[in-house]
Protein backbone atom coordinates (compact mmCIF):
# COMPACT_ATOMS: atom_id res chain seq x y z
CA UNK A 1 0.00 0.00 0.00
CA UNK A 2 1.21 3.68 -0.56
CA UNK A 3 1.84 6.09 2.09
CA UNK A 4 -1.17 8.09 0.88
CA UNK A 5 -3.83 5.87 0.23
CA UNK A 6 -6.00 6.57 3.73
CA UNK A 7 -5.72 10.02 2.87
CA UNK A 8 -7.08 9.08 -0.54
CA UNK A 9 -9.37 6.97 1.07
CA UNK A 10 -10.77 9.87 3.17
CA UNK A 11 -10.72 12.00 0.68
CA UNK A 12 -12.38 10.54 -1.80
CA UNK A 13 -15.56 9.16 0.70
CA UNK A 14 -15.93 12.91 1.65
CA UNK A 15 -16.41 13.76 -2.15
CA UNK A 16 -18.46 10.79 -2.23
CA UNK A 17 -20.67 12.02 0.63
CA UNK A 18 -20.94 15.38 -0.98
CA UNK A 19 -21.87 13.97 -4.63
CA UNK A 20 -24.72 11.77 -2.93
CA UNK A 21 -26.28 14.27 -0.99
CA UNK A 22 -25.86 16.61 -4.44
CA UNK A 23 -27.66 13.73 -6.73
CA UNK A 24 -29.92 13.49 -3.84
CA UNK A 25 -31.43 16.60 -3.66
CA UNK A 26 -31.15 16.66 -7.59
CA UNK A 27 -33.58 13.76 -7.51
CA UNK A 28 -36.01 14.58 -5.15
CA UNK A 29 -36.71 18.26 -6.51
CA UNK A 30 -37.73 16.50 -9.77
CA UNK A 31 -39.41 14.21 -9.07
CA UNK A 32 -41.47 15.46 -6.36
CA UNK A 33 -41.15 19.35 -6.93
CA UNK A 34 -40.04 19.28 -2.87
CA UNK A 35 -37.44 18.25 -0.85
CA UNK A 36 -38.61 16.98 1.92
CA UNK A 37 -37.11 16.55 5.46
CA UNK A 38 -35.36 13.10 5.45
CA UNK A 39 -33.43 14.34 2.33
CA UNK A 40 -32.19 17.63 4.02
CA UNK A 41 -31.40 15.67 7.20
CA UNK A 42 -29.24 13.47 5.03
CA UNK A 43 -28.08 16.41 3.40
CA UNK A 44 -27.01 18.39 6.58
CA UNK A 45 -25.16 15.23 7.71
CA UNK A 46 -23.05 14.21 4.85
CA UNK A 47 -21.41 17.92 4.44
CA UNK A 48 -21.55 18.14 8.08
CA UNK A 49 -19.29 14.62 7.65
CA UNK A 50 -17.59 15.86 4.45
CA UNK A 51 -16.19 19.26 5.90
CA UNK A 52 -15.09 17.74 9.00
CA UNK A 53 -13.21 15.29 7.24
CA UNK A 54 -11.41 17.70 5.49
CA UNK A 55 -11.09 19.74 7.81
CA UNK A 56 -9.40 17.32 10.33
CA UNK A 57 -7.22 16.45 8.31
CA UNK A 58 -5.57 19.57 7.38
CA UNK A 59 -5.77 20.39 11.42
CA UNK A 60 -3.70 17.22 11.94
CA UNK A 61 -1.26 18.01 9.06
CA UNK A 62 -0.78 21.88 9.98
CA UNK A 63 -0.03 20.75 13.92
CA UNK A 64 2.48 18.17 12.47
CA UNK A 65 4.32 20.75 10.41
CA UNK A 66 4.73 22.88 13.54
CA UNK A 67 5.64 19.82 15.84
CA UNK A 68 8.38 19.15 13.05
CA UNK A 69 9.48 22.84 12.89
CA UNK A 70 9.85 23.15 16.46
CA UNK A 71 11.95 20.10 16.92
CA UNK A 72 14.13 21.04 14.21
CA UNK A 73 14.84 24.33 15.83
CA UNK A 74 15.63 22.71 19.27
CA UNK A 75 17.66 20.41 17.21
CA UNK A 76 20.00 23.48 15.56
CA UNK A 77 20.10 24.91 19.05
CA UNK A 78 21.42 21.95 20.64
CA UNK A 79 23.89 21.69 17.84
CA UNK A 80 24.94 25.43 18.05
CA UNK A 81 25.59 25.07 22.09
CA UNK A 82 27.47 21.32 21.21
CA UNK A 83 29.45 23.34 18.94
CA UNK A 84 29.91 26.74 20.71
CA UNK A 85 31.22 24.26 23.81
CA UNK A 86 33.85 22.36 21.64
CA UNK A 87 34.95 25.54 20.45
CA UNK A 88 35.61 27.24 24.12
CA UNK A 89 37.00 24.07 25.29
CA UNK A 90 39.84 24.10 22.53
CA UNK A 91 40.89 27.72 23.02
CA UNK A 92 41.15 26.92 26.65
Amino acid sequence: MKSNTKEMIQYGSAILMIVSAIVLVFFSFALTLAIGNGVLAYVGEAFGSALMIFGIVNYFRSQFNDFKADCNKVLDEVKREAKHETQTEENS
